[in-house]
């Protein structure tokens, strides 16, 4: 005995709409979740590219103040190359000078010089040929001069000249 007028039907957990909500509900969820690792694996990748950079400028920096370090040392060379220069176009120029007031008749042999003296040595046909043509002009360029005389067979002589000067050889 039945007491109603239609058949029965299966029952359906779930109704045709709640299916479909739940469907588009679990597809969104599942666009977050994946959204949220993609979000994660570029942070990964920029914090990765992110060090190698940081790891690229330190290499760049050291290689920096290398450079730097290099570049004092080599203007440092390069003072003391022009301040060399300067010094020997000085002390050439001294010399040149020193050597014009030498008169042919005066031989010299050996030519010393150092910061404050001048020492030569060399043969003259007469003590006062050498102290009129030579000595006096030593004289009024250094503060002391020191002449000593050999007699030679010749009737030369050969003589040494110690000058000292207070003020520098190169400064003349």
């Amino acid at each position: 005995m039945s007491y109603s007028l239609t058949k029965p039907q299966p029952k359906v957990i779930f109704a045709v709409d709640t299916k479909l909500w739940l469907f588009f509900t679990l597809l969104v969820l599942a666009s977050f979740v994946l959204f949220k690792i993609v979000v994660y694996l570029y942070i990964a990748r920029l914090d990765s590219l992110s060090l190698d950079y940081a790891n690229e400028q330190a290499e760049y920096q050291m290689a920096t103040s290398e450079i730097e370090k290099e570049n004092i040392v080599l203007l440092q060379d390069i003072e003391m190359v022009s301040y060399s220069e300067a010094r020997n176009t000085i002390i050439k120029n001294s010399l040149k000078k020193l050597l014009s007031i030498v008169p042919d008749q005066i031989y010299l042999t050996t030519l010393d010089i150092d910061a404050t003296s001048f020492h030569i040595k060399g043969y003259t046909p007469s003590k006062e040929l050498f102290v009129v043509l030579l000595q006096s002009q030593l004289e009024s360029i250094f503060s002391g001069i020191e002449v000593t005389f050999y007699p030679t067979g010749n009737g030369w002589f050969s003589f040494e000249c110690k000058a000292v000067s207070k003020q520098g050889i190169d400064n003349e």
